[in-house]
């Protein structure tokens, strides 16, 4: 139900992620030689397109591992744009992976440390996939949260507590007016 309805607000969003920018893949490739991670996004992105969703989904998710700990290495400044956007790239990949797998929560969970740690040229991209998860409503819940039956049973309580001492000013209030 999720993905039908992220499908239909954009149709075309989900498909371009199977167009990798050839200019980025060239850039990641002769500036950093992170051939291994250019491959690993391609495969990723075939499977995407071959409909093996989990495939696609792991490999996104090692490689944005992968870029997690190259952001992570040294000084924040000194740490190359390409990196955090192929951290976002392959964010948006592992995400629209969570979303056809109707998973909108960890897709958006995925899209929101891709808004901090990715770089900018894949931001509008980003805003673009957590838009349509934020107008997208959420399926209700399986199974009711733990806080959820907590406040049920302090309101029953509570409830409960007042009532009886409700009766007790009430008896109270009758033996006065015996006495």
């Amino acid at each position: 139900l999720v993905v039908d309805r992220l499908m239909s607000a954009s149709p075309d969003l989900l498909g371009e992620l199977n167009r990798v920018p050839d200019e980025f893949l060239a850039e990641v490739h002769a500036g950093h030689g992170l051939l291994g991670c250019v491959e690993m996004l391609k495969d990723a992105l075939r499977r995407f397109s071959e409909e093996d969703i989990m495939g696609a989904r792991h490999l996104a998710g090692e490689l944005r591992e992968l870029m997690w700990d190259r952001l992570h290495l040294g000084h924040w400044k000194d740490v190359s744009v390409v990196y955090r956007d192929m951290y976002a790239y392959a964010a948006m990949v592992e995400a629209a992976c969570r979303i056809r797998e109707s998973q909108p929560v960890p897709a958006m969970n995925i899209l929101d440390l891709a808004l901090l740690m990715g770089g900018p040229r894949f931001e509008s991209h980003v805003q673009r996939l957590i838009a349509l998860l934020e107008v997208t409503p959420l399926p209700p819940p399986l199974l009711p949260s733990p806080w959820q039956k907590e406040k049920e049973e302090v309101a029953t309580h509570d409830v409960s507590t007042t009532k009886s001492n409700q009766k007790r000013r009430a008896d109270h209030q009758e033996e006065d007016t015996h006495a």
